[in-house]
């Protein structure tokens, strides 16, 4: 190999190492030579940086990471939750985070206080539970959460009132006051409260309204008074003529 040769190979090799640190988000340098090889690698930061997910307080808290990971915590990764089973308590405190990712929550089993507490989220979307059989407290004090897209409760089936301690959607909706859009995939089988929802939009009413299951029971759903005045006559009666009786309750705070 001719001396010519070989210093065309080296400076083929240092063109493609810049291109492909290019690719990996490093600074290129002005002269890409040799010698700026290990300053421009050293420039690469690695994929996002942990205070996309943290405050910056966090380094200073670094020994109550638990609850710093719950409180503080402003947003998480895409992540893989196919296979879980127990959603008991999932997100429960996650206080930073206003919006989930699509996530697939179809194997979940239980989703007691899932998303519990979760003090400044505002937007769920395809929240499938179509194997989930408890959803106590699902959605308890959310006080910022004004929409659900999609949600699907049909495979919870049971005959307990709405106000016993072991229905399996008790509080499911405790203190959402701040919740206007709801839609529901699949069909409403248990009774249900919504008392706490004083702010549902006509949409959102009608779409509860016309996903209540047929039932040969009466079950009773619940709902305020601002509620209530938003449905004319013929629409309540979509919910009697299925079986259902409209309550009126009016939460104190």
């Amino acid at each position: 190999m001719s001396i010519t040769t070989e210093i065309k190979r080296i400076k083929d090799n240092i063109s493609n190492a810049y291109e492909k640190l290019n690719e990996k988000g490093a600074t290129i340098p002005t002269s890409k030579d040799s010698s700026n090889l290990v300053s421009t690698i050293d420039t690469i930061s690695g994929g996002e940086n942990i205070y996309d997910y943290f405050p910056q307080e966090i380094e200073a808290n670094s020994i109550y990471a638990e609850r710093a990971l719950l409180l503080y915590i402003k947003k998480i990764p895409q992540i893989d939750i196919s296979n879980v089973v127990g959603g008991t308590h999932l997100f429960s405190n996650f206080s930073g985070i206003t919006e989930f990712p699509q996530m697939d929550y179809s194997n979940i089993e239980v989703a007691d206080y899932m998303f519990n507490q979760c003090d400044n989220l505002q937007k769920l979307e395809n929240i499938n539970l179509n194997k989930t059989t408890s959803a106590v407290a699902c959605f308890n004090y959310d006080r910022k959460l004004h929409t659900i897209i999609n949600l699907n409760i049909s495979s919870i089936v049971s005959d307990k009132k709405y106000d016993e301690w072991d229905s399996p959607v008790n509080y499911i909706f405790c203190a959402c006051v701040s919740l206007k859009n709801l839609s529901f995939v699949g069909s409403i089988n248990v009774e249900i409260d919504f008392s706490y929802c004083s702010n549902l939009t006509h949409d959102s009413l009608i779409n509860i309204i016309n996903a209540l299951a047929t039932t040969n029971s009466t079950k009773s759903i619940c709902l305020c008074s601002e509620s209530l005045a938003l449905l004319s006559d013929d629409e309540k009666a979509i919910a009697t003529n299925k079986g259902w009786s409209i309550v009126e309750k009016v939460e104190e705070w």
